[in-house]
């Protein structure tokens, strides 16, 4: 999908939006909107979405809504086709407000999953204060409208709140104020069934939700609390435990948690209730309980993001196999991709996180090293000592095979690569309100993080190239610690006075 996925909603759309949208022509009434729509941010919430098209590796549909007039309802379901190549590859409009279907009911939130054929693309779209959800298709024939269908209790507001598909595409949720709706989705027919109420109330405008890479963990939000449920368990409700609560960190303002995301690094991603420059982590989120991992304000973003995270499908899922409607011949072939993450304690010791997709079903880990192979999907493995290990894995399933290896550097300092150690600068020192720090670029995957006198960790930051502020006027005069690493091995300390 390239750069596309990185700009799918809220403000940051607003511009290329407006461009598909605007351009000297209207849909009724569009004159009033179109001035609406010129002077201020697109507001829809979960409101765009990229899919790529069935017949071309270099076309892609962005689905999007029109408001009604001056109100923040949409109105208008459309889609727009981008040439990836187009306009000497910086990317053309080509096709532009084509409308799939109008509805002065349609809420926002739309979200898709693949059809279990392999290729093509099923889009919801859910009415607000209602049980009514339309359907569109997207194949090699375009877009189509399938029908709408009714299901479950209406929904107890139409704005905040997010709907979301399992990873298998077998699950769909719509997260309000009142609480979770939960729904089986067939991705042969595109029908929804088995409806679930999932009680997890909040405040007005409340209500985020994300799935754990395996399907197991559904997580959700109510501003200040973020819970974990075991979709496995026969009762759901009843599995729910809070894994954190908002600690009342201000970046600049309010950061409790609101909309999530799965991304592929197998992190999920926790939006703020307000314009802030930070997310929440959740690490491990196969997990269960506290395990997972939460780490709040733990990824610093360099600009302001405005309450929502991007919208996007899960672009690496595969046909159905043996499913009635598996009949183009696309047979899930395994891909492996991994990331290593070292313990901070013992730099020897790693955790291999599998990112694998299209369905595998067997996993083969060499550390390359001699030790045993390990058949674990997601390992942890030490090493005997330091030095440069080349870790292979290998997935497979009835289709065949794939294999992904990099050489690790494992326990080696800064001495052992001062090269690391020299593309990093931080000051001043002393410091006073705010610490500045320099990255230059080829240290791969940087994690400053910094401790206080008693060894506890104040910030934890993924870095980037360039300079970058950390606001530090809370913190009280005295000692503290900073840490650098890279692919989870230490490269560089420091002490500093404020």
């Amino acid at each position: 999908m390239g750069n596309l996925v990185a700009y799918t909603d809220g403000c940051d759309i607003a511009n290329s939006i407006n461009e598909i949208m605007l351009n000297g022509d209207t849909i009724s009434p569009g004159e009033v909107f179109n001035e609406f729509c010129t002077n201020f941010p697109y507001p829809v919430y979960q409101g765009a979405l990229f899919l790529p098209d069935p017949n071309s590796e270099n076309l892609f549909y962005l689905f999007y809504f029109l408001l009604d007039d001056w109100s923040w309802d949409p109105r208008y379901f459309l889609y727009a086709i981008v040439d990836e190549n187009g306009d000497n590859s910086k990317g053309a409009v080509i096709e532009k407000k084509q409308v799939i279907f109008e509805d002065f009911k349609l809420s926002k939130y739309i979200i898709a999953t693949r059809h279990a054929n392999g290729r093509d693309w099923w889009i919801i779209a859910p009415n607000r204060n209602s049980d009514l959800h339309h359907l569109c298709l997207l194949s090699p024939e375009g877009v189509q409208r399938i029908g709408t269908q009714a299901i479950g209790t209406p929904d107890s507001i139409h704005w905040g709140g997010q709907t979301g598909f399992s990873p298998d595409g077998s699950l769909y949720f719509k997260a309000h104020q009142d609480g979770i709706r939960i729904m089986d989705f067939d991705r042969c027919t595109g029908a929804l069934s088995n409806f679930r109420f999932l009680h997890h109330p909040g405040p007005a405008g409340a209500g985020g939700l994300a799935v754990s890479p395996n399907g197991r963990y559904l997580y959700t939000t109510n501003g200040t609390y973020l819970s974990q449920y075991d979709l496995w368990a026969t009762d759901i409700e009843a599995s729910g435990q809070i894994v954190a609560t908002y600690d009342g960190f201000q970046s600049p303002f309010n950061t409790a948690f609101y909309q999530g995301r799965l991304a592929p690094d197998g992190k999920i991603y926790f939006s703020t209730g307000s314009t802030n420059n930070v997310m929440h982590i959740v690490h491990y989120p196969d997990r269960p309980g506290p395990a997972c991992g939460v780490e709040q304000h733990g990824l610093h973003l360099p600009a302001l993001m405005g309450f929502w995270p991007p919208n996007f499908a899960n672009y690496r899922l595969g046909p159905l196999d043996g499913s009635a409607c598996d009949t183009l011949g696309l047979d899930n072939l395994p891909q492996a991709w991994w990331l290593p993450e070292a313990d901070t304690a013992d730099a020897r010791s790693v955790f291999f996180r599998d990112l694998s997709y299209f369905d595998p079903t067997h996993w083969s880990w060499d550390f390359g090293d001699g030790s045993p192979a390990s058949t674990e999907p997601s390992p942890d493995h030490s090493f005997s000592g330091p030095g440069l290990y080349t870790v292979c894995l290998t997935v497979s399933n009835a289709y065949g095979s794939d294999t992904h290896c990099e050489t690790l550097r494992i326990g080696l300092t800064a001495q052992d690569n001062p090269d690391w150690a020299a593309r990093f600068e931080i000051w001043p020192n002393p410091f006073d309100a705010q610490l500045q720090i320099l990255l230059s670029p080829g240290l791969p995957s940087p994690v400053l993080r910094l401790y206080d006198a008693t060894g506890r960790l104040l910030r934890s930051l993924r870095l980037t190239p360039g300079v970058q502020d950390i606001d530090t006027t809370a913190w009280p005069p005295g000692f503290y610690v900073w840490e650098l690493s890279a692919r989870g091995e230490r490269v560089k300390t420091g002490k500093l006075v404020k």
